[in-house]
């Protein structure tokens, strides 16, 4: 490709063109990272929080880096191009999708966001299209599969523009037809996703998290909203009527169907019964009407496949064509996960899942509740550097709707997480049965110990994540695994 080419898609946010044309510089890459330059790259400064790539510009053009793209002059360069532009990250965006082609204007494209049920729902309508035969990729926090490739995503719920739109145009290349992602908050505000085009976009919720990036609340709100932005001319929104409002769609004219136990929802749910064994629920349209069992457990999750229902509504499938891919599939990794096999052996259930908001954990105490007749006994802690403002909301919904609360450690990454757990504590209702045990294998162990036959134990907050992040280094910790590894002892033990 072109320099000139790249420079043309960049017009509306070219400030200067410095050291000479662009017109005959051939582009063979394209790259944010040191490691990715090589002959025929041409790279992207940013300034982020922990590191200005800018500083670097002269090492790139050693590497091999024919061109660059920064926010400011730069003085002292070989004469290569440089490209000044408003704004790396959208820059960054815009060139990936010129570079590879635009490849979702090929495919059809569903983005889910939401602060919860992203992954269950993504995961659900990319089974549900292999099921049908559709040639199908995903893209979200848990395992990855596009084309032949089936990888996890250690870092990104949605990655990087340039990686993004690789995968896109792999998937497309593969002869995939359908692209399903989930759309994180950080991608919809950092501009990963800023010149992709959806067919759908769905919001499942929007409660509080990640105000350590937007700053208050409503600018996380709207920044959800956002992806209604991003859809292509004749795209749709969908969106949860209970937990959604509908207005801020409605404002930017974008056709909406929803979905909810509201009267007024497009896509009704009623008869809603959750147990261990999985749940029930009926699904109404204004044409048809259909029972749906399940798997999964807890409400949320049933208002999880009632999202992916009504994407695959407006592909063009009936509700009686679901029934069975709703029956068969078995959900997510970390995601209201019932250790069956270590519930056998303790005579009472465990339960793993990725809950690390309020809100999230509100659902998760509730789904419990409806299928526990003890106790219902919750281990989690706060993640570092992410929204500190939420860490005593997170102690204060725990105690008041769990019988036990257990506060440890999770991933505190470069903060101390002493002071993390101090936090959370801090929101913990005045009297409710707590107790502090900063070492996760010790928290879940003594929660183990405690419980009795028919309480519940919640593992909370790292659900699928296989290692610990600590502030100079990542430790393996699987929670499931590590229950089971207690869960054994104990019973060697007893």
């Amino acid at each position: 490709m072109k320099l000139s080419e790249i420079v043309c898609a960049l017009s509306n946010i070219v400030v200067n063109i410095m050291n000479g044309s662009s017109e005959d510089v051939e582009i063979s890459s394209i790259a944010t990272h040191s490691s990715q330059v090589r002959k025929g790259t041409l790279f992207i400064c940013r300034k982020g929080n922990r590191f200005d790539s800018h500083l670097i510009a002269s090492e790139m053009i050693y590497r091999g880096a024919v061109a660059l793209v920064t926010e400011r002059p730069l003085k002292k360069l070989s004469n290569v191009p440089i490209i000044v532009v408003e704004d790396s990250k959208l820059a960054e965006s815009i060139i990936a999708s010129e570079f590879f082609g635009h490849p979702y204007r090929k495919l059809v494209t569903v983005g889910i966001t939401g602060t919860n049920g992203k992954s269950t729902t993504a995961r659900f309508i990319f089974e549900a299209l292999r099921y049908f035969g559709v040639h199908a990729s995903i893209m979200g926090t848990v395992q990855n599969v596009v084309g032949d490739e089936i990888f996890n995503s250690p870092v990104h719920t949605t990655p990087p523009a340039i990686e993004l739109l690789g995968k896109m145009r792999k998937s497309l290349d593969h002869g995939d037809t359908h692209f399903i992602m989930e759309v994180s908050s950080h991608a919809l505000k950092l501009k990963r996703v800023e010149s992709v085009r959806f067919d759908v976009g769905v919001i499942t919720n929007i409660t509080r998290d990640h105000l350590e990036l937007h700053g208050d609340f409503e600018d996380y709100r709207a920044t959800k909203f956002h992806i209604a932005d991003l859809l292509k001319d004749d795209g749709l929104m969908v969106i949860s009527r209970d937990h959604v409002e509908l207005a801020p769609i409605k404002e930017r004219g974008k056709p909406v169907i929803t979905y909810g136990k509201k009267k007024d929802a497009d896509v009704r749910i009623s008869e809603m019964v959750t147990s261990r064994e999985g749940s029930e629920f009926v699904v109404e349209t204004s044409g048809s009407r259909c029972a749906f069992r399940t798997k999964l457990i807890g409400f949320h999750n049933i208002y999880n496949l009632a999202a992916g229902i009504t994407v695959l509504t407006t592909m063009g499938y009936k509700l009686e064509d679901l029934v069975e891919p709703v029956a068969l599939f078995k959900g997510v990794e970390g995601r209201f996960q019932l250790l069956h096999s270590v519930s056998r052996m303790l005579g009472f259930d465990v339960i793993v899942d990725f809950a690390h908001t309020p809100d999230a954990l509100y659902r998760v105490i509730q789904s419990a509740r409806a299928i526990t007749s003890g106790r219902v006994i919750v281990v989690f802690g706060a993640g570092g550097e992410s929204d500190p403002g939420k860490r005593p909301i997170m102690g204060r919904v725990v105690s008041r709707f769990a019988d036990v609360t257990i506060v440890t450690t999770d991933d505190p990454k470069s903060e101390d997480p002493d002071e993390i757990i101090e936090q959370v504590v801090k929101g913990i209702t005045e009297g409710a049965p707590h107790l502090v045990v900063p070492d996760r294998r010790e928290a879940i162990e003594m929660a183990l110990t405690i419980a009795n036959k028919n309480d519940t134990v919640i593992i909370a907050g790292r659900g699928h994540e296989e290692y610990m992040v600590l502030k100079d280094r990542k430790i393996p910790f699987k929670d499931a695994e590590v229950v089971e590894e207690i869960a054994r002892r104990l019973c060697r033990k007893h």
